[in-house]
């Protein structure tokens, strides 16, 4: 029942209009069938991939034909749908809002059942291994969005600006151990860093540490100004919540954590 409350027929509708109205449009899209939440909905868009790749023209009568051909016409609610969809939309200006709307509902059901399958592993207390996969994809579900073209000339041209601006200063996120820093420039944004060592090592201290030295409040030591701390998330499979916010009180107040227990 959740699922049915994430999807919008109008944005979904606005998206297949469009293509009717400009065919190149469904080139530039990122939204393919996954991405739509009614079955006639997966199964136009499909025909009209099909034309495409075919060099043919995305158009009623083709689209009709197509489908009669596939015995999908009455499936999908015969001649009325198809026509209601070529003439929902009267022109393609709003096609990148209404591609963002579906694609953020559908991260939402994906989110959802991905969050189903992590919560059944988790409570059979199995493959762990899976469940880390599991949140990688939900990550990269959340990370799902268009691709804008660029000029690499702007990119490299942005990216020396960039650099005469550095002028040796951090260009990420302050970790707080200064050779991490040196060795990175502090935490860069899209950067994955993975911290290996064997079991009792300290690695959930350190990582900790890291999180806590980001999120801090720091002064710019050239203007003076306060800069916020970043805000920071921390995901564990093994370790409990309260052990963490445990940890952390104890390195903030140098306690002993033995004293904890």
């Amino acid at each position: 029942m959740m699922e049915k409350q994430h999807y919008n027929q109008e944005a979904e509708e606005a998206v297949l209009g469009a293509i009717f109205q400009d065919n190149s449009l469904l080139q530039e899209t990122i939204i393919n069938e996954a991405h739509l939440f009614f079955e006639q909905h997966k199964i136009l868009f499909s025909i009209m991939k099909e034309l495409h790749e075919k060099e043919l023209p995305i158009e009623m009568i083709q689209v009709v034909e197509s489908l009669k051909r596939k015995g999908q016409f009455d499936a999908v609610g015969g001649l009325r749908f198809v026509a209601r969809i070529s003439e929902c939309v009267v022109t393609t200006a709003n096609f990148k809002h209404h591609e963002k709307i579906v694609l953020d509902h559908w991260k939402v059901r994906e989110s959802i059942r991905k969050s189903g399958e992590l919560q059944n592993i988790l409570a059979n207390q199995k493959d762990f291994e899976k469940a880390q996969t599991i949140l990688q994809d939900i990550e990269q579900i959340q990370t799902h969005s268009r691709k804008e073209k660029f000029s690499l000339r702007d990119a490299m041209v942005e990216v020396y600006e960039g650099m005469q601006q550095e002028n040796g200063e951090l260009t990420g996120v302050d970790t707080g151990y200064v050779a991490l820093n040196v060795m990175t420039s502090g935490l860069q944004r899209q950067n994955l860093m993975i911290i290996a060592a064997r079991p009792s090592l300290g690695k959930t201290a350190f990582a900790l540490n890291v999180a806590k030295n980001a999120a801090k409040d720091s002064v710019d030591k050239s203007t003076g100004e306060i800069k916020k701390g970043a805000i920071v998330s921390i995901h564990s499979l093994e370790t409990p919540t309260n052990d963490l916010l445990k940890r952390m009180i104890c390195a903030e107040g140098n306690i002993d954590a033995s004293k904890m227990r």
